[in-house]
């Protein structure tokens, strides 16, 4: 867990949970967070040492001033939200903040194949039995199905590393998963999809 300034006295500068997703919501997380979201994040960031509980349901952030004007405070917490992210376990943050540097790593692009564009057959050799190769349209399926593969595995893996760096103490599978799944979603709207153009099939005189 990083380590960050602690205040003498928290409870001066303490506020609900609703308020300070308030002050992070102006410029300093992306703005189609939703508060199940939200709520999934600050427990990440609670393990992370960013945030405090502190009682009737109030928490602490160590270091902000919340005597300042909010676009200050909102500010400070851009700042000390960009520190958080430099370490190990809070590089999950980058996926979440507005402006900080680094993506996560895009899927690879689903399958321009389709099933029902096989290939043309290939020029058999001469003793070569039609019986021996599979057909055309075998091979494209197979192709489709190791591609399909591919992708399941390299998806796995993302989900095996980014629940690796969030699951702690107080985020639960259920709340890792709520945020991996906008990650995903916001990578995928960051993919632009490729139109299909089938080629003109040349014509034999």
């Amino acid at each position: 867990m990083q380590k960050f300034p602690q205040d003498s006295d928290p409870s001066k500068n303490s506020a609900s949970r609703e308020n300070w997703f308030s002050h992070c919501h102006n410029g300093v997380f992306y703005d189609d967070l939703n508060e199940k979201l939200m709520e999934a994040l600050w427990l990440y960031l609670a393990d992370l040492g960013f945030c405090v509980e502190l009682e009737n349901g109030l928490w602490s952030v160590p270091g902000i001033d919340l005597s300042k004007p909010s676009s200050e405070i909102s500010r400070d917490i851009g700042k000390k939200l960009l520190q958080a992210g430099k370490a190990e376990k809070g590089l999950a943050l980058k996926h979440f903040l507005i402006g900080s540097e680094g993506e996560v790593k895009k899927s690879p692009a689903p399958s321009r194949s389709r099933p029902g564009f096989a290939s043309p057959p290939r020029p058999h050799a001469a003793g070569e039995s039609l019986r021996t190769r599979p057909p055309a349209h075998d091979l494209s399926n197979l192709q489709i199905v190791k591609k399909v593969e591919r992708q399941m595995e390299s998806f796995l893996d993302q989900e095996k590393q980014f629940f690796e760096q969030v699951l702690g103490p107080s985020v639960t599978r259920e709340d890792a998963q709520i945020l991996f799944n906008y990650v995903i979603a916001k990578t995928r709207q960051k993919v632009q999809p490729q139109k299909w153009v089938q080629l003109s099939r040349r014509r034999h005189k």
